[in-house]
C-alpha cells in the first residue's frame, strides 16, 4: 500500500533535496517526515548550510513550491536554515486525465462503429 513517506513523488522530491545540498551537510541534513496539506503534501528541510533552490526547483516535481520559513541572518548575509518543500500528490494517470477521457470518449466510439458498419457488411 501506498503511504506519504514511500509515495513516489516524496522520493523524487528527498531525492531531490540530496542532489542540491554540498556532501559535507548529507549527514546532519534533517528531512521531516511529509505531512497533508490540503491537496499537496509538504516536507521540511532543516540543519543546512548551502542550498541551490534554483537547482532545487529543477529536480522538483511540476508545480511544485519552495518557501523559506526561518531565514537567519549573520552580518550582511541572510542564511537560509529551514525550507518547507510544497508538492502535489497526482499521478500520472491523474495528470493525464483528459488525453485518457479523450481517448475513451472519441477513440472507441470511432472504432467500435466502424467494426460494427464492417461487420454488417459482411
Amino acid at each position: 500500500m501506498i503511504t506519504l513517506d514511500n509515495h513516489p513523488q516524496t522520493s523524487i522530491v528527498k531525492d531531490a533535496v540530496l542532489k542540491c545540498v554540498p556532501d559535507e551537510d548529507r549527514g546532519r541534513i534533517c528531512i521531516g517526515r511529509p505531512v497533508y496539506r490540503q491537496t499537496r503534501a509538504r516536507i521540511v528541510v532543516e540543519n543546512f548550510d548551502i542550498v541551490c533552490v534554483s537547482e532545487l526547483l529543477k529536480h522538483l516535481p511540476k508545480n511544485s513550491k519552495v518557501f523559506s520559513r526561518a531565514p537567519t541572518q549573520g552580518g550582511d548575509s541572510v542564511v537560509l536554515s529551514r525550507l518547507e518543500i510544497y508538492y502535489g500528490l497526482e499521478s500520472a494517470v491523474w495528470l493525464n486525465k483528459r488525453v485518457i477521457l479523450t481517448f475513451i470518449w472519441l477513440f472507441v466510439p470511432i472504432v467500435a462503429s466502424f467494426v460494427i458498419v464492417t461487420t454488417r457488411e459482411l
